[in-house]
């Protein structure tokens, strides 16, 4: 429970490009900063400039110029809204909520850092060699914002530092400070008197803590388990501190050098600006570099250059940063963004995952090979992968088909010697010359019965959970199945003297090509498992409009759905044809409702056919057809809490139906032709794509509850929906499969919570006798839990025995 959780607070990530600032300014940006009242970011240059942007679109607001070396640090002060610049000119200035000069005063060090330490209106500035911490007077009283004359004049620390402090971050009773003199020192807020002035005291002194200068530091304070400290220096190397200052770990990945990073906590990751364009991302927790697995969207005209300086505002959830170009870049955080992305290689053209743990996904491409993903277990970003080939699966095919032959014409000569013979001549006839004008003979393409086609993408994927099987439907007219290997399983499973499967020995034991089912005369569009019966069925559907029933268990064919038409002819094969045809159009999807052993498939000739199953082709009765769309219906669906099917076209729509198909009870439009359909069950809702755009609806109000956008131009042209971790996974054109975090409506938490409330009054009103009529969730339990004392003196007057009743 504890890593679900940890895993589902991960998955509340996305980060993603807002806008880019061009032309700023002509000097090099030297400090961020920001107001988070008036939700501005503020930049500072090095000739002393501030300039003032809007943080949601990048506007200018205002430019100010109070400084006249170079800007080092900011600091905001939220009671009185005061924004403190600093400068190395020795310059401190504070800015009304306005952006006007509130105060000015210069001091006879070079200014390099400021924190603010809010709770006791204290101000903490770092120069060369030494610390202060002020008194601030908001009123000012004294005449100046800071109480120069007070009895907290001045904490002097000259002693422990002996260069320039960079950075200072302040953390509950501890203050961190870093500098170019390579120390990192731990203090206690709360001073220790020495005669007549008081004395920061340290707790510890890290003397070598890098090899040269320290000029980046960060604190993980928004993690209360457990908190790290991460600095970085000119040495290029990141290194991860506990806060008692302990060395955890060390990040030495960065040949081009390291200039600046900042912490995310709203996806628990490290971006480090090391002289690539984009920044590298970190797990600090593994100190493994998962840029691959994590997409940063970065949108810009001109060529890329290196990123100079980075920093997040945890108040604003945004990230900024700045390159050699002097551009301002903004990323945002979208809690409904990509939160991952893998790179699949090829086009992602089918998705299907296991539910048995590990949990893994498998990916059908467009080169008819298939990736199978697994979540690394050091981190929670990184994935493995291994790639089953396409050649694999027609050696398989090869050898199945030969074999196929071989038993057929053993089974219509005994004579071998004759047979030799007949193999001898086909030998011979086979590298007899062909003449020059045979080609001509050949029509230039075959009916569209028999038609097939030249690619060999999976385009559906089904894992069977009960037999550890793996369907995938090629465009190449086959079924291939696959499977763990039984001997290895069979070997692991007789070492650990177990009797029984496990899921972990199977994946132990590996995955290959079991078997192939052809039967289909063109591309095999669908395929749907059926569950519930003697034995486990397979249904499959493609361009020859023939529906094909499979057993799994035997993995042998069964029947054909024979509901078409009868003509006349002495042909009987044209007769059995004939009677296979499903449909009009080519059949495009295909979805199974277990509530009412019923199947749905779209088709190409717009309409959407229901039929009972049944193991025996000839009893495949029609239900009833589906009549609205006017183009290709691509997708279909069974939404099981409506009791509806759902059907998407070409035509840039989708329709609810009725469960018996007698009525459209929904039709609705989306930006484009529908590309994916997936139904989320858990959530209630129903995803969309079209292009590169997922949409999430509401199935009771229909509603557009979130929009995913795919970074790019490509098609999604999968999705499938991940409970167990709460993901939507989608596929694309372009090779990338997306992690998405699922839909959690507004309005959903609400109703569980009145739910649960009624569920708890049910219970205190009605008594020992009282039975839950629903599900109850984990919120009622805890609720019913709590409720035992106050139950239990009711029930020592009727006798009852309260925990028996809960239980």
């Amino acid at each position: 429970i504890l890593l679900l959780n940890r895993l589902c607070s991960w998955l509340e990530m996305s980060m993603q490009h807002l806008f880019t600032v061009r032309d700023t300014h002509s000097k090099p940006i030297s400090a961020f900063g920001r107001n988070i009242h008036r939700r501005e970011i503020l930049i500072g240059f090095e000739d002393g400039t501030i300039k003032t942007y809007d943080c949601e679109n990048g506007f200018l607001i205002q430019t100010t110029k109070e400084h006249q070396g170079f800007i080092t640090d900011f600091a905001y002060w939220a009671e009185p809204k005061f924004m403190f610049s600093a400068s190395n000119d020795g310059t401190m200035v504070a800015l009304a909520s306005g952006g006007g000069l509130y105060w000015k005063y210069k001091f006879p060090y070079a200014v390099h850092s400021l924190c603010l330490n809010a709770s006791k209106n204290q101000i903490i500035i770092g120069f060369k060699a030494r610390i202060h911490v002020y008194q601030l007077d908001e009123a000012k009283i004294s005449g100046d914002i800071i109480k120069f004359d007070s009895k907290f004049e001045l904490y002097d620390t000259e002693r422990f530092h002996y260069d320039i402090v960079k950075k200072m971050i302040l953390h509950e009773s501890r203050l961190f400070t870093a500098g170019y003199d390579q120390r990192i020192l731990i203090f206690e807020v709360s001073a220790v008197s020495y005669g007549s002035r008081k004395v920061l005291q340290p707790v510890k002194c890290i003397k070598k803590a890098h090899e040269t200068a320290i000029v980046c530091m960060v604190i993980n304070n928004f993690s209360t388990d457990n908190p790290w400290l991460a600095t970085g220096g000119f040495d290029k190397t990141v290194k991860i501190w506990s806060l008692d200052g302990d060395p955890t770990f060390r990040i030495d990945s960065f040949p081009l050098g390291l200039s600046s990073f900042c912490y995310i906590p709203h996806t628990k990751t490290l971006w480090v600006a090391c002289g690539l364009s984009t920044p590298q991302v970190f797990d600090p927790k593994s100190a493994d570099n998962i840029s691959d697995y994590v997409e940063i969207e970065y949108r810009d005209d001109y060529p890329k250059q290196k990123l100079i300086k980075l920093d997040f505002f945890p108040q604003l959830s945004i990230a900024v940063a700045s390159n050699s170009r002097r551009h301002l870049i903004v990323w945002k955080f979208n809690r409904h963004g990509c939160v991952g992305v893998l790179d699949n290689g090829t086009s992602a053209l089918s998705l299907c995952y296991t539910r048995k743990e590990p949990l893994l996904v498998f990916c059908g491409g467009f080169d008819g090979s298939i990736k199978k993903w697994e979540r690394a277990q050091v981190n929670m970003f990184a994935y493995t992968n291994d790639i089953f080939s396409y050649k694999e699966a027609q050696q398989k095919f090869t050898e199945i088909k030969g074999r196929r032959k071989i038993h057929q014409v053993l089974e219509e000569n005994d004579d071998y010697d004759e047979l030799k013979a007949r193999a001898k001549s086909a030998l011979a006839e086979k590298r007899r010359p062909q003449s020059a004008y045979a080609g001509f003979n050949v029509p230039l393409e075959r009916s569209v019965k028999i038609h097939k086609h030249h690619h060999v993408g999976h385009l559906c994927q089904v894992f069977v959970e009960e037999i550890d099987l793996l369907i995938s439907s090629n465009e190449d007219s086959n079924i291939y199945l696959w499977g763990f290997d039984a001997k290895a399983v069979r070997a692991l499973q007789k070492l650990q003297r177990t009797s029984g499967t496990d899921s972990v020995t199977n994946r132990v034991a590996g995955f290959s090509c079991r078997n192939v089912l052809f039967g289909h005369y063109s591309v095999v569009t669908s395929v749907v498992v059926i569950t519930g019966f003697q034995h486990i069925y397979m249904l499959s559907g493609g361009w020859d409009r023939r529906i094909l029933i499979w057993n799994l268990d035997s993995e042998k064919f069964v029947d054909a759905c024979q509901m078409g038409p009868v003509i006349e002819s002495k042909d009987p094969k044209e007769v059995r044809a004939a009677r296979e045809i499903a449909c009009d159009g080519a059949i495009l999807d295909m979805v199974y409702s277990p509530e009412r052993n019923e199947f749905a498939y779209g088709c190409s000739d717009r309409l959407v056919y229901i039929r009972k199953f049944s193991p025996s082709g000839r009893e495949l009765n029609l239900v009833n057809t589906l009549v609205g769309h006017t183009s290709e219906v691509t997708k279909v669906g069974w939404i099981p809490d409506l009791d509806c099917w759902i059907s998407a076209s070409e035509d840039a729509t989708f329709r609810v139906w009725s469960g018996d198909g007698m009525e459209c009870v929904q039709a609705l439009s989306v930006p484009g032709p529908v590309s994916a359909l997936c139904v989320d069950q858990k959530n209630s809702v129903v995803v969309v794509a079209t292009g590169n755009l997922m949409q999430v609806y509401d199935i009771h109000s229909w509603k557009i509850q979130q929009k995913h956008h795919v970074f790019g131009e490509a098609v999604i042209n999968s999705v499938i929906h991940i409970p167990e971790r709460c993901q939507y996974v989608s596929g694309s054109a372009d090779g990338t499969i997306a992690l998405w975090n699922e839909s959690k409506p507004a309005n959903r938490a609400a109703k569980m919570r009145t739910k649960d409330m009624q569920d708890v009054a049910d219970f205190l009103q009605n008594g020992p006798g009282y039975a839950l009529s629903r599900d109850v969730s984990r919120a009622s339990l805890i609720s019913l839990t709590s409720s035992r004392s106050r139950y239990r003196t009711a029930s020592s007057v009727t006798g009852d025995d309260p925990d028996t009743t809960l239980e």
